[in-house]
């Protein structure tokens, strides 16, 4: 629940296909989940290649919580942290509600009820991005209360 569907299809004997008009084209379907569900006060690890994204989804159940997400990067591999609320965001650099860039080792994000435009409360799935300035490897918690 939650997490996105990637399919991939591939048309096998496209020439037999156009010749026999009575022929069925074959399928092959390819899914994996691109997020990662996490729980609030545990530790992960993770890795994010040169320019892309690693994504973790997280729900809040009050509506009035706080949220408090820790990234942490090994190596210096200065990895930018992006979050918005909703079960199918995906935040990039480009577009987030909330965002961290700075050059640090260890950054904070805190997300208060009074920060969310247009109001709305902090009960709900919340979905980060990870994004990868470079190739490295980091540990991501998040708390809430």
């Amino acid at each position: 629940m939650g997490h996105v569907l990637t399919i991939g299809v591939k048309f096998t004997q496209m020439m037999k296909m156009l010749e026999d008009p009575n022929h069925r084209p074959t399928f092959t379907i390819l899914a994996s989940s691109m997020i990662t569900r996490i729980l609030p006060n545990h530790q992960y690890f993770g890795a994010v290649a040169k320019d892309n994204y690693a994504y973790y989804e997280f729900n809040v159940y009050d509506k009035n919580s706080t949220i408090e997400i820790t990234l942490t990067s090994f190596k210096s591999s200065d990895p930018d942290l992006y979050v918005t609320k909703g079960l199918f965001a995906r935040p990039t650099k480009e577009r987030s509600q909330f965002s961290s860039e700075l050059t640090v080792e260890s950054e904070s994000l805190t997300i208060r009820p009074n920060d969310l435009y247009p109001k709305s409360d902090m009960d709900g799935t919340w979905v980060i991005a990870v994004y990868g300035k470079k190739e490295g490897s980091y540990s991501l918690t998040v708390s809430t209360g």
